[in-house]
Parts: structure tokens; sequence; C-alpha cells
């Protein structure tokens, strides 16, 4: 039996009106499916926070699904388009698909195996405050995300919540503040592309002088100082299409600097006293750093060659916060998605980035990274 979908996607400012216009969506789809959803998809932007409990109850009560998934995150993607800063719904329900809801109150380093049988594949969305660390800084790349249970993985971290248990997830089992929920399916089910667009720009360095949200110096000599040896003497450091990042290694070590494995800081901005970068999270002195370029266009292509190939089916996204502002005029990720999936029901989550991405592959926490997964 193939997998049949319906997605819908409501900025009606008022819940009740937003809940009908999507549960009617998926009721007119399951009345032609002749079965109840295998896995019903639930995200919210939080303007709807409030009103979640209701919106979760309404929906398993008209749709019984067999599998619940999903979160509030600060952007939604659906229908085409990327909503946020604004009240919204978005929801999928999918037949077909044989699945079995997952959910666990903290990810370390061998929960993504212990989660899944050998072989299956697996959907999920997580707490990035219930994730231990050694999970996103694992010696060895893909360790957080294979061992002995070689499937494909999509694992995306929720931001809607800036501290512990201010994040909301959706499960079978009710609403949680904390863990990863998601599903568990047929190995071969889910098939991820991911894409990028930071590029680094020089090679790695150490901090050597660092205060509150301030890079003093790097190698042993001015941050600006250092910064002008890669770009110039008046280096740009923002444009409306780019920015520039630190990316911070795991450790110390210079030599084996892994962009994969490195987090991304917000992006720098030069400090007043014209030496240091002013960065809202600086690294601490010691840590290895490497100053990268966001460019929105090379994001845009990057995403669209990594879609080339895809067929129309069902399709979750995880699209990292930092891909908000895509330049003026220009397709959002929602857009490429659809289009590249010739118009399929989509369903996705903005995120603070990426626990697992792949067949064997683990992504470190970036926010400029989106993977799509297409599921068959």
């Amino acid at each position: 039996m193939s997998i049949r979908a319906a997605a819908a996607c409501s900025e009606h400012p008022v819940v009740a009106e937003a809940l009908g216009e999507c549960a009617g969506t998926l009721l007119e789809a399951g009345a032609d499916a002749g079965s109840v959803p295998d896995l019903l998809l639930i995200g919210c932007t939080p303007p709807v926070h409030g009103a979640l409990d209701d919106v979760v109850s309404s929906l398993a009560r008209l749709l019984s699904p067999r599998c619940v998934a999903g979160a509030v995150a600060t952007g939604l993607l659906g229908g085409g388009r990327v909503v946020e800063d604004a009240a919204a719904l978005s929801v999928m329900a999918l037949w077909g698909l044989p699945c079995r809801g997952v959910e666990v109150d903290a990810i370390e380093e061998d929960t993504l195996d212990a989660l899944r049988r050998p072989g299956e594949d697996l959907f999920l969305v997580a707490d990035p405050f219930s994730v231990a660390a050694g999970v996103l800084t694992a010696s060895e790349p893909g360790a957080a995300g294979r061992g002995d249970r070689d499937g494909t993985v999509l694992a995306g971290l929720t931001g809607a919540g800036r501290r512990p248990g201010a994040n909301r997830l959706v499960s079978n089992s009710g609403i949680r503040d904390h863990g990863a929920v998601g599903v568990a399916l047929p190995g071969g089910s889910l098939d991820v592309r991911t894409a990028t667009g930071v590029h680094p720009v020089g090679p790695p360095a150490v901090v050597t002088g660092a205060g509150r949200s301030r890079v003093t110096h790097l190698d042993g000599v001015s941050a600006r100082e250092h910064l002008e040896a890669l770009m110039g003497a008046e280096p740009d450091v923002h444009s409306d299409d780019w920015d520039l990042v630190l990316l911070v290694a795991p450790d110390d070590t210079v030599a084996e600097f892994d962009r994969d494995r490195a987090t991304r800081t917000a992006p720098i901005l030069p400090a007043p006293d014209g030496t240091s970068l002013h960065v809202d999270d600086a690294p601490s002195v010691g840590s290895v750093v490497c100053v990268a370029r966001f460019d929105r266009r090379a994001a845009e292509a990057a995403l669209s060659a990594s879609l080339v190939g895809l067929d129309r089916a069902p399709t979750l996204v995880m699209a990292g916060d930092g891909r908000r502002a895509a330049p003026t005029g220009r397709p959002s990720d929602a857009e490429l998605v659809s289009d590249a999936t010739g118009g399929a029901p989509l369903w996705g989550l903005r995120t603070v980035g990426l626990l697992a991405a792949g067949r064997g592959r683990s992504a470190s926490v970036d926010d400029e990274t989106v993977a799509v997964g297409t599921l068959h």
C-alpha cells in the first residue's frame, strides 16, 4: 500500500478557527483514505502554545491517529510557505505508513540506537536542554546515530523555549516539556537530504582573549586584526544577504577542526573599542574557532542542489532558525522544497540544530542547516 498524506497550515489568529480549517482538510482526506491515520504530526508557533492541549485533544478525538508527534516551534513550514512571528498551526496526517511512537526523557549517546530496532529509520523532535553534551560532541562523526542500528535518522532540536522546561513536545502520551518524541519507521521509509550556507573564511584559530559577549584576541593578536588579515582592511561583517559567525570546535585541537561537529555562534559585530569583536555567546579562552560566513544566496543554491532528483512524496523539513531571513524577493526553504517535490504535502519546523540527519550521520548544533526527509 502506498503512503497517502494530507497537510494543512492555518494562520488564523483565532485558534478554534485555525483548528477547524486544519481538521477539515484532514477529515476530508481521511474519508477518501477510508481509515484512521497511522501518524498525525502537529506543529504550532508560540502564540498557540496556551491552547496546545485543546488542539491535540480535539485532533485526536476527530481523527483517532495511531501515533502522534509534534512540537511548538519558532516557525512552521507548510503549504509551500514559512510562517514566523505569528500565530499558526500546521498538521499532517499519513496513511499507509507503518510506524510506532517513541519518546524518551533524555538523549544520551546511545539513545538513538536504543529507540529503534536494527534497520529501522527514526524521525524525532527533541528538547535541546534534554540532550547530553557528549551527543553533540561525539568523538567520531555519526557516533550519535549509527551503532548497529544502521538506518536513516532525522532528529531536530526545537527552540521555542529558551530555558529547561519551556519547550513543548507532543507524543502519544500527551504533552511534555523535556526529552524527545517521534516515530520509528520501517527501514528505507525515510530519505534525508541536508544543505547549509555556512563556509569557513580562513583557518582555525585559538581564542587567546575573551570577555562577556566579546572576543578580544585570536592567536595572540587582536580579534579585529585577525579578521582584517582574513578579509582585508575595514572588513564587512554583515549585509542583507550574509553574516559572519564563529564556528566553535568541541575540543581544543586545531589540527583536527571538523566543521560538521562545530557549534555556531550568533553573528559577530565590531565592538566599539575598535580591536575586539562582539559575540552574544562568545567562546571561552582556549576554544578553537574558525571565522565563517553564512551566505543566504549560497544557502538557497545548496538546498536546490540537494533536492535534485526528489520525487513527489510526503515531506518532513527541519530548518535551522538562522535561515529565517531570505533575501528580498528570493524563495523560502518551504517554496524550494515544495517545488522540488511537486507540491507534495509538507510539514516542518524551525529548529536550533540537528541532532542527526541521514544514514549514520550526526550533526552538531547549527541553526543554518536544513534537512529534508521524504517518506516512501
